[in-house]
């Protein structure tokens, strides 16, 4: 978790420098999608299983900016990231009638 660190300095301000929290996951980007439908989908596949996930830039293509920043990302904490791929590659198609 980010901290705002107000503690005093020499001269009297404030100050306000980040402080980062070792205790806070490290997220990784596992896929990258054009839309955001497309990217709710996986979001909730990986959900689905447990695993915890967030969409960055979605927002951005809500608006139709998603290709100028790289798409909407698919993002997991990074010790999870190899297991969320396997997730997202399995193909349940022939399980289908």
């Amino acid at each position: 978790m980010l901290a705002l660190d107000r503690s005093p300095v020499p001269s009297g301000n404030w100050s306000r420098k980040i402080v980062y929290d070792a205790g806070v996951e490290n997220y990784v980007t596992i896929a990258t999608y054009e839309t955001a439908p497309q990217a709710d989908i996986a979001l909730g596949r990986l959900r689905a299983e447990g695993i915890k996930a967030r969409l960055a830039d979605e927002h951005v293509a809500w608006i139709g900016y998603s290709l100028a920043v790289g798409g909407v990302k698919l993002q997991v904490p990074e010790r999870n990231a190899e297991s969320a791929k396997r997730i997202l590659e399995t193909d349940y198609s022939d399980e289908l009638e």
